[in-house]
């Protein structure tokens, strides 16, 4: 039986006692940062992807609208096929500088059919796209050297699905952009990529934090386009039907029921839902509380049919689901 001195001796923490338990702490971080680190290098080691699409010209552009719930956490999601991608899948900016805007404004200025938030950017005030930004053909953001890790998503003038890390591939056989003849390409977030070959790639050590995500993938055919976006709020405390969102490994392991490849885009506030020119998820720009709100971002994806000549925008040629510019 202890007596109370035995008691405060045993709970007592000295000042060496202090130190050890900091430096424990600071080991703990950088273990977990070495950990992420290797993790997204991993991912970061999947070869890059050619698709050819299969569709043609002549097939009309189609769009499958759902509002879902995964593990409790509402989701959009579309998948486009038919038609050519080249005359239906842009990346958008503002301007040169990759300002920022928001991805609605974005969505009406471009009479997009459908639309989500890009890539990451640098500041929360002055944008500036990370990593490759291809818009309309125009280098936006050259490819940074430095970057091995980093994987993108795009569409060339050929018709052909391009995604993965180009560095390694300009590196190794000493091409250029000009090369790829890139169209469109937005740089995706923290490694980049979900779903390789069918496969989730995602550990379940790295991304652990649940939060708003935002993905994009295609089909190992090239003939579906998916985007899917996953409501939340970064930083809240929440019990709701909304909650936090998800972590990587399970945004990976629900675009994997869709898409054969897939990389993951900006997430948390940022994470953006645009159906007929009106948001229809609840953003929550502000991270730490579930207010909702939409953030300005620095590059949107666009899903809008070249076809049909400008202010004819029309949800007619889309087999819709459901209507979900009707529901928050």
């Amino acid at each position: 039986k202890f007596s109370q001195n035995t008691q405060i001796k045993k709970i007592g923490i000295s000042s060496s006692s202090i130190s050890d338990i900091s430096m424990l702490l600071t080991l703990r971080r950088v273990v977990g940062l070495l950990v992420s680190f290797f993790a997204i290098n991993t991912r970061a080691q999947y070869g890059h992807i050619i698709i050819p699409s299969r569709s043609s010209l002549n097939e009309p552009m189609d769009i499958q609208t759902k509002k879902i719930q995964l593990q409790n956490h509402q989701a959009y999601l579309a998948t486009i096929t038919g038609s050519e991608p080249q005359s239906y899948f842009h990346v958008l900016v503002k301007d040169s500088e990759c300002s920022l805007e928001k991805t609605s404004s974005l969505s009406k200025k471009f009479q997009c059919e459908y639309a989500i938030n890009g890539g990451p950017f640098h500041s929360y005030t002055k944008g500036g796209c990370v990593g490759l930004t291809v818009s309309n053909h125009t280098v936006i953001q050259d490819l940074e050297t430095n970057d091995d890790g980093s994987v993108g998503f795009g569409i060339t003038d050929s018709n052909e699905w391009i995604l993965g890390n180009l560095n390694s591939i300009i590196h190794r056989d000493g091409a250029n952009l000009n090369h790829f003849n890139i169209q469109e390409f937005v740089t995706g977030l923290n490694g980049g990529w979900l779903v390789y070959n069918s496969t989730n790639v995602v550990s379940n050590r790295d991304g652990q934090d649940p939060a708003p995500r935002t993905a994009i993938g295609i089909d190992r055919e090239g003939k579906r386009l998916v985007l899917m976006q996953m409501d939340g709020c970064e930083h809240c405390v929440s019990r709701s039907i909304r909650g936090r969102g998800l972590t990587l490994q399970e945004m990976a392991e629900a675009m994997k029921g869709f898409a054969d490849y897939a990389i993951n885009l900006d997430g948390g506030g940022s994470s953006t839902s645009v159906c007929d020119e009106k948001v229809i998820n609840h953003p929550t720009c502000l991270d730490y509380i579930m207010r909702q709100c939409e953030r300005p971002v620095a590059s949107a994806i666009c899903i809008r049919d070249n076809s049909m000549p400008p202010g004819s925008i029309s949800t007619k040629s889309s087999s819709k689901e459901q209507d979900l510019s009707s529901q928050e």
